[in-house]
């Protein structure tokens, strides 16, 4: 279970961008949320994948803080890949950069073969993607924090990208986190849905 507990975070410290949000993720549950621009929906995420620190709360995986060496059970994908991405490295090398994906797993997101042999600016923002994404599952995480990652895809591969990460909730009980202002998408891929704008609003 992944869990935050009473989360409070500001940049500005005249105004608190979350105030007191808690919430729960099951293992193979794809939990969705929703909420307008600027709400303060990737810096929940963050606070979740442990790239930022609360001010007050806790978050918490099997009832413990996931402060563990090696690669995080929570990995952390967002709507702009190639920030996370050595533009110096190849393609082949930022993918095994946590550990080597099996092939299926690299056909089954739709990833090339000889991207490997490229750098991150010679591919799209929908094929980085899907190397970030690759290179997620690679370390076989226990949670997905997915932040608007199909925003630059194509309604096609945005389907194809949500078909193989629900299987995967399925089959390998990976809990996500789907964060979208597209409640439409939203509504197809997640039983549960919540609305965010710095605190907790029941969606559906």
């Amino acid at each position: 279970m992944l869990e935050a507990r009473a989360l409070c975070y500001r940049h500005d410290p005249r105004q608190p961008l979350i105030e007191d949000v808690s919430l729960k993720i099951a293992p193979g549950q794809v939990l969705g949320l929703a909420g307008p621009s600027g709400c303060g929906k990737s810096t929940l995420a963050k606070l979740l994948a442990g790239y930022l620190r609360p001010l007050a709360g806790r978050v918490l995986l099997d009832g413990a803080a996931p402060d563990r060496p090696g690669p995080s059970p929570v990995q952390y994908l967002s709507q702009s890949p190639l920030q996370a991405m050595n533009p110096r490295w190849r393609v082949g090398r930022i993918i095994a950069e946590g550990a080597p994906p099996p092939g299926a797993l690299a056909a089954s997101l739709g990833v090339e073969p000889d991207w490997a042999r490229r750098y991150p600016h010679e591919l799209s923002g929908g094929q980085l993607q899907r190397v970030a994404l690759l290179r997620a599952l690679a370390v076989k995480p226990r949670f997905l924090i997915a932040d608007e990652i199909s925003a630059p895809l194509d309604t096609v591969a945005q389907a194809a990208l949500w078909h193989v990460l629900l299987d995967l909730a399925q089959r390998s009980g990976i809990g996500i986190l789907a964060i979208s202002h597209d409640e439409a998408l939203l509504s197809r891929i997640a039983p549960r849905r919540i609305g965010f704008a710095g605190r907790m609003a029941a969606m559906g």
